[in-house]
């Protein structure tokens, strides 16, 4: 519920035509970082592995169709200014982070003894 309410929350400010791109990438950088920080905080505080497994998919499967979507883009001069396309370099690696850190969580709540 958690990835799927920020994947159509990020879906729907991005929607608008007269959206910014700058918007659109902020949001998504912010809901990535929001995703990884409730990813590894429930999954610890809550011993709750699978769902820092499910958090750390849904950031993998985004940092992917990022990879993908920038791969079918030719840029000139950096960054281009189209809305999903600007920022995601930057999100991509945030995904990416993200999903490492929430498997890493997960790992720490089943081998770490409980208290």
């Amino acid at each position: 519920v958690t990835a799927a309410s920020l994947v159509n929350w990020n879906g729907n400010l991005a929607m608008p035509k007269n959206v910014s791109p700058t918007v659109v990438a902020v949001a998504g950088h912010l809901s990535a970082l929001l995703a990884t920080g409730l990813g590894v905080s429930l999954t610890v505080t809550r011993h709750a592995p699978v769902f820092g497994c499910v958090i750390a998919w849904a950031l993998a499967a985004c940092s992917t169709g990022l990879n993908d979507r920038l791969g079918s883009v030719e840029e000139k001069d950096g960054e281009s200014k189209v809305v999903g396309i600007y920022g995601a370099r930057v999100q991509k690696w945030l995904c990416g982070l993200g999903a490492a850190l929430s498997v890493a969580a997960s790992i720490y709540t089943v081998v770490a003894p409980q208290e």
